[in-house]
């Protein structure tokens, strides 16, 4: 929760009502960036029990304390205090070009920039201008929280493409995804402060209400006087509940005159829609864990909203195996395609994501950790794995009508969202695991053996579920012999990274045939391993 002093007063800024009673942050009397380039930086402020404001791919941001700079200087990293002169809100500006820097005046204040992302302690009046011109912002709390560690995890590495989520992706509907942009457009503005905003709030609520999702529901939040929503639908996981993954983007908009017209096709209706046809695809599907699909409101105003939900899964200790934000995704200029944005700590999910773009897609796809300033970063802060997708080619943002009035459908493509949501689909339910999966999604990076389970039903009529592990990258052959030992099926034989897998064995021999009943033997093999199990068919 961002705390505020009401003020009854009204400021203008080029036209556009600001309400005063916005958050007065009352800022620390200094604050610590600390350099990320040294080894396990962020585990070491983790380890000294230093709180955290802040964070990008270049520095973190840690409340002074007394020996705090003595303690990080004396393990190697560098430290630059930065006092502050006044209780203005402080903000994280998020760079598309250096100009937007030259707005900024007394009261506000410049405190760094590295041409990238600037720290800057300045009024709302401010901030809507930085955001305006285009400035990604994140708001600063005013209390800091623990250094949490972004947890190690093992994501599934599949290798051929999958009928479950080919049947998945191939729901998307490019009509259904210009239907919906078009709505959100037409109601003409959703800059956070307006009845437009939460009008849009009550479009999404009830069109994934309509889904037959397990729960939807909105996740009020107080700001400067004011209640926002986001809305969050759930499906709940059959097999590991407690276990989340979701997909998110924010509503909102801004421009030029946003409380009139920020009609927001780009920024963010796109992303919003991503998020929606993810949910109307994979609505009454069967997932291993939870699924969410969630819309954020506050963005433009530095995070909001997405920085009230992050503190509230992590304030129930929620594990959440990943989220993957979707901002800006449905413009392109030379390359038709995004760029996916994360950290280091979350790699492994931005390489998943970039392999379903590969394997499920035709964009072309690179990640990046240049992190920018979108609803993803919350999730960092509070150490969860989660990704950004933008379009192709950030930074800088090249969309030429980025928050303005003339953000609208006409300049989108549909196909390339529909690219989009395809990834978005294939992402989300590889994490979640689903029936038949080739791996369990979200189990700990733990050090694996190479391992041949017992076939599961066994004895089994229709099909049988044969798991397996891989300590090694290598060729892997699974195969399936009659007692005579000649082979009846290869069920693998390919190269599989290290990582857990299953695969089926629906009864049928190398020509499709049904095999008679009786007994015979499964065997897995690679440069350094082999080992062989029975299974039994009943007819």
């Amino acid at each position: 929760m961002k705390k505020g002093i009401v003020v009854f007063t009204l400021a203008f800024v080029a036209g556009v009502v600001i309400p005063a009673s916005q958050v007065v942050g009352a800022s620390p009397p200094s604050i610590l960036k600390v350099d990320v380039h040294a080894p396990k930086a962020l585990e070491t402020l983790h380890d000294l029990g230093l709180l955290l404001y802040g964070q990008t791919d270049r520095f973190y941001l840690v409340a002074d304390s007394p020996g705090a700079r003595a303690s990080l200087t004396a393990r190697g990293l560098t430290v630059t205090p930065f006092h502050l002169s006044s209780n203005l809100p402080l903000y994280l500006v998020f760079l598309p070009r250096e100009d937007i820097l030259g707005i900024i005046a007394p009261p506000a204040s410049l405190l760094y920039t590295d041409g990238r992302v600037a720290l800057v302690q300045m009024d709302e009046a401010t901030a809507l201008k930085v955001s305006q011109k285009g400035g990604e912002l994140a708001l600063l709390p005013d209390e800091p929280h623990p250094v949490y560690l972004t947890p190690v995890r093992s994501f599934p590495s599949p290798t051929v493409p999958d009928t479950f989520i080919q049947r998945l992706v191939n729901k998307v509907n490019p009509d259904s995804i210009r239907s919906k942009i078009q709505r959100l457009q037409d109601f003409r503005t959703r800059y956070s402060y307006t009845d437009s905003c939460r009008a849009a709030e009550q479009y999404v609520f009830n069109y994934l209400s309509a889904l037959g999702l397990d729960s939807v529901v909105f996740d009020p939040y107080p700001y400067g006087g004011y209640t926002w929503r986001n809305v969050i639908g759930t499906r709940v996981g059959r097999t590991n509940p407690q276990r989340v993954a979701l997909a998110c983007g924010h509503m909102d908009a801004i421009s030029e005159t946003p409380n009139s017209l920020a009609p927001g096709a780009e920024d963010n209706a796109s992303g919003t829609v991503i998020a929606l046809e993810v949910a109307r695809a994979m609505a009454g599907e069967d997932f291993g864990s939870t699924v969410k699909f969630v819309v954020f409101t506050g963005e433009e105003q530095g995070l909001i909203g997405s920085d009230h939900y992050a503190r509230l899964l992590r304030g129930q200790n929620v594990d959440l195996l990943g989220a993957l934000n979707f901002d800006m995704v449905s413009w392109y200029q030379d390359s038709f395609g995004v760029t996916i944005r994360t950290n280091t700590a979350s790699m492994g999910l931005a390489q998943l994501e970039n392999r379903m773009a590969a394997e499920y897609t035709t964009l072309a796809h690179f990640v990046t950790t240049q992190v920018g300033g979108s609803d993803h970063v919350s999730f960092h802060n509070q150490g969860y794995a989660a990704t950004g997708t933008i379009e192709y080619g950030y930074p800088p943002i090249r969309y030429p009508y980025y928050h303005t009035i003339h953000d609208s459908l006409a300049y989108l493509s549909i196909p390339l969202a529909a690219e989009v949501a395809k990834m978005a689909i294939a992402t989300l339910a590889t994490l979640a695991g689903y029936p038949g999966s080739a791996v369990e999604a979200g189990t700990p990076s733990l050090p694996l053996t190479t391992t041949l389970l017992p076939v599961h039903p066994n004895p089994f009529r229709g099909s049988a579920r044969v798991e397996y592990s891989l300590a090694a990258k290598g060729r892997v052959r699974l195969s399936v012999y009659n007692v005579a030992g000649q082979l009846v099926r290869d069920l693998v034989n390919q190269i599989q990274s290290p990582g857990k897998y299953s695969a089926s064995w629906d009864g049928r021999n190398q020509k499709e045939y049904k095999v008679p009943s009786g007994v015979y033997f499964y065997r897995l093999q690679t440069e350094t391993f082999s080992d062989t199990k029975k299974a039994v068919v009943v007819r």
